[in-house]
């Protein structure tokens, strides 16, 4: 810390935004006062009687993967970036699949595929003030690849069996926040067509993904 109260150690830097993430997080969660898991997710799940079957991944769809690739120089705590990967596909697309088929087999995501290099983004304000940043999480390649694998086969499935609901637009192929605002002003205009009131109710969460319940989340998977 200098006279300023400002640190510029980058190891003091690093621990206090570690600390700070952290505990800004624990203390939403206290805030928001959450039910228990099972008390939340008993009242909203349906029940789906289907099972999903993960068949092998192939070498064919591990290339497919690559080829989608943008080719970023970003990279995670490997220093390893999209465009390395994409010019060396037909010596790695091999090891990968069978990398991959292993954790689908012993139902385990490995966990070096877990560690990220967490990057603090500023977002308004004071930039020499720790509550003006909030942190970005940036992985290899390699498990994020895995996951646009599993992503596809388990919007097949949930598109299959009429899982997500249609009110749904985020995150939802063929739809975007411009579908929703389209849904949004239909809703209205039949409002007032019949003579009725609109009302609209929006929500911006704080660090809504990082809050993000994951015993409803476990339970609804």
């Amino acid at each position: 810390m200098t006279e300023t109260g400002i640190a510029t150690n980058p190891q003091k830097v690093a621990e206090l935004l570690s600390a700070h993430f952290v505990e800004t997080v624990e203390e939403l969660i206290m805030q928001n006062n959450y039910l228990s898991h099972t008390q939340t997710a008993q009242s909203t799940i349906e029940y789906c009687p289907n099972s999903i079957v993960m068949l092998p991944i192939s070498e064919q769809e591990v290339q497919c993967v690559i080829k989608k690739l943008e080719g970023k120089f970003l990279a995670g705590y490997d220093e390893i970036p999209e465009n390395v990967v994409k010019q060396c596909a037909k010596f790695i697309q091999g090891p990968l699949t069978h990398i991959y088929n292993m954790s689908l087999n012993s139902g385990t995501f490995p966990e070096i595929f877990k560690v990220a290099r967490v990057k603090p983004l500023h977002k308004k304000g004071d930039i020499y003030s720790i509550e003006n940043y909030t942190p970005i999480s940036i992985l290899p390649i390699y498990p994020k690849m895995l996951e646009k694998i599993m992503y596809s086969r388990l919007t097949v499935f949930l598109n299959k069996h009429n899982i997500i609901t249609e009110a749904k637009n985020g995150f939802t192929e063929q739809k975007s926040i411009t579908t929703a605002i389209q849904s949004f002003i239909e809703r209205i205009r039949e409002a007032l067509d019949c003579g009725l009131r609109a009302v609209g109710i929006l929500f911006d969460l704080t660090k809504a993904y990082d809050t993000l319940n994951h015993g409803v989340l476990l339970d609804k998977l």
